[in-house]
């Protein structure tokens, strides 16, 4: 099987602080979505109007995916196509680092890199 690396990427990220999510949701003992709405407010008397015996309400952010669970101590992560997701502080620390100024600067004047980032989304 053939070996590839990754191309160097340059995103945004910053730690998650409360008023960075899309939005809010019941989460299964499982960690699955059961329910979002826009508000805190509003998961919370779904949690307690069904009766959830077991779950908890959180923080979500509206990602490629689908709704996914932020926690306190996760890293909002905005990718080259303006999406955002969570990522934990672990996974975070171990794939990225900061970047010099001319590094972006590289990327930015370097159009095969530009045009890669530009078609393939990823982070």
């Amino acid at each position: 099987m053939a070996k590839f690396k990754h191309k160097p990427l340059t995103i945004e990220a910053e730690p998650y602080a409360p008023g960075m999510e899309d939005g809010w949701g019941v989460i299964s003992e499982d960690g699955a979505v059961q329910f979002h709405a826009d508000t805190q407010a509003a998961a919370e008397t779904w949690f307690q109007d069904f009766d959830a015996s077991a779950g908890r309400v959180a923080p979500l952010i509206k990602a490629l995916e689908g709704w996914q669970v932020v926690e306190s101590g996760d890293w909002i992560v905005t990718g080259v196509t303006g999406l955002r997701h969570p990522m934990k502080d672990e996974i975070f620390q171990l794939t990225y680092e900061p970047v010099e100024p001319e590094s972006e600067e590289h990327q930015r004047r370097n159009p095969e890199l530009r045009r890669f980032i530009d078609e393939s989304g990823l982070v």
